[in-house]
């Protein structure tokens, strides 16, 4: 294959300016279509697609590690590329790490991770009892919002403690209905 740099010569090739209210148009059409969002001062913006791959594992690792954490996990026959991105734009008042595949957010002394990895979507809730929850409930409705507007249909799953697999969260909702409380795993 022929050299790429002898073949791609960016001084040969005219560069294209903008005004500041070219730019700033852009960017409102890129933070409309929620894939960036502006910082609180509104002269800088993030795109979540073009942040750093590495997730900052001195902050992941506790919060994965927490005893007492809740968790929930979206499975997709096929994560979007796109998903990620939109939920960091939705919730970046309340982001304090974020990298391209993840983000920690803080809500009333609780922690979130939320995670895409191959096709699923990982939350893990720490904090108080029903703060936790309470905080689970509000990123769930983000993901579930985003889900619905794109016809996107992920098997909601429970995951086990000790990691011995995963429960339907559909199937335990309609256990809990018909008066179940104790459920035995087959598969």
């Amino acid at each position: 294959e022929e050299d790429k740099e002898k073949v791609y010569q960016p001084k040969n090739f005219r560069k294209i300016s903008y005004s500041y209210n070219e730019r700033r148009f852009l960017v409102d059409i890129l933070n409309q279509f929620k894939l960036c969002y502006y910082l609180p001062n509104q002269s800088h913006f993030i795109i979540p697609d073009l942040l750093d791959t590495v997730e900052p594992t001195e902050q992941t690792i506790p919060i994965r590690e927490a005893m007492e954490s809740i968790k929930f996990i979206y499975e997709y026959e096929y994560l979007p590329k796109s998903v990620m991105p939109y939920i960091m734009v939705e919730t970046h008042k309340i982001i304090i790490d974020k990298w391209r595949t993840g983000c920690i957010l803080e809500n009333e002394n609780c922690n979130g991770l939320i995670s895409a990895y191959q096709n699923r979507l990982s939350i893990i809730v720490t904090g108080p009892h029903k703060k936790k929850r309470e905080f689970m409930s509000i990123i769930r409705y983000v993901i579930d919002s985003i889900n619905n507007a794109s016809n996107y249909t992920p098997v909601m799953l429970i995951p086990l403690s000790n990691e011995l697999g995963f429960v339907d969260y559909e199937e335990l909702l309609e256990r809990e209905k018909d008066g179940e409380r104790n459920y035995t795993i087959y598969k």
